[in-house]
């Protein structure tokens, strides 16, 4: 076979896998976006979370 038959062959799998490729990169961008952000993750508030301390650490305040 040729290389040409051979990538016409496997199109549909090659089209999957960029389409596959793609969502996993636009939802790492997302995910990275919102956290800088400072928004929730999770879609819901932090005021009833167990991991609240965790997400949302206080940072130790530099005394003069």
């Amino acid at each position: 076979m040729t290389i040409a038959l051979l990538f016409i062959k496997h199109i549909p799998w090659i089209l999957i896998a960029i389409t596959f490729a793609a969502l996993l990169i636009f939802i790492g961008y997302r995910l990275v976006k919102t956290k800088k952000s400072g928004k929730s993750s999770c879609g819901c508030g932090c005021s009833g979370c167990a991991m609240q301390s965790y997400c949302h650490a206080q940072k130790p305040k530099n005394k003069p």
